[in-house]
């Protein structure tokens, strides 16, 4: 039995960042495969716990020939918390492409906060959030997160963008993307980027005490 083929494309993150417009954006590429069940398999950062690799190539089995098989995790980019994974990416596949996106970093931590409220049962105030823990800071601090990927990969297999420039004009910025990975340049549909902040790509009005930050 051939085994699946390993992924040499990894979304990096940073959450809450347009990570999954980016995603299927990437996927609509002919010459890309994308990881869907899960989206987001964190593998490297020991997420599905108890998952071994035969599991996680299996996430791969539906690729054919396409040039780029990937997946996107957000947990790659939680330093320190989860680690630092590049240096493991890098010996699975070192010569695989980063991708990695950005965004205004306020923004980004009141839409991680309000994803904890959501999910992890956060109740605790913005201010008090960010001040018990680092996570939102550090997830935010994009020099931190992606310093390790230049260090193993090399400045050229790495490309980063934010999310601003691609919700303003994604197709500028997927054709930036394709350049990066020496693809020709294909129409994509823009993609909305309401999964990552609750319905919206900019700060929401909020009431309450949040209302006062």
């Amino acid at each position: 039995m051939t085994e699946p083929r390993r992924p040499n494309l990894f979304l990096v993150g940073s959450m809450k960042c347009g990570t999954t417009s980016l995603h299927n954006m990437l996927a609509a590429h002919p010459a890309i495969f994308m990881c869907q069940n899960p989206k987001e398999p964190a593998w490297f950062a020991g997420g599905n716990s108890g998952k071994n690799l035969g599991w996680y190539l299996e996430r791969f089995a539906a690729a054919t020939d396409e040039r780029f098989v990937g997946e996107s995790s957000t947990d790659y980019t939680k330093a320190p918390r989860l680690g630092v994974v590049a240096a493991k990416i890098q010996a699975f596949a070192p010569e695989a492409r980063i991708l990695y996106i950005m965004r205004d970093p306020v923004a980004r931590a009141i839409s991680h906060y309000w994803w904890e409220v959501e999910y992890s049962a956060e109740g605790r105030s913005f201010l008090d959030a960010m001040k018990a823990s680092r996570e939102i800071a550090d997830v935010g601090n994009y020099a931190m997160q992606i310093e390790p990927y230049i260090a193993a990969f090399g400045r050229v297999r790495v490309h980063a963008l934010t999310m601003e420039a691609l919700a303003a004009d994604p197709a500028r910025e997927m054709r930036a993307i394709f350049e990066f990975l020496e693809l020709q340049a294909v129409g994509t549909a823009p993609e909305s980027l309401a999964h990552d902040n609750r319905g919206k790509a900019t700060v929401p009005r909020v009431s309450g005490p949040f209302s006062k930050l």
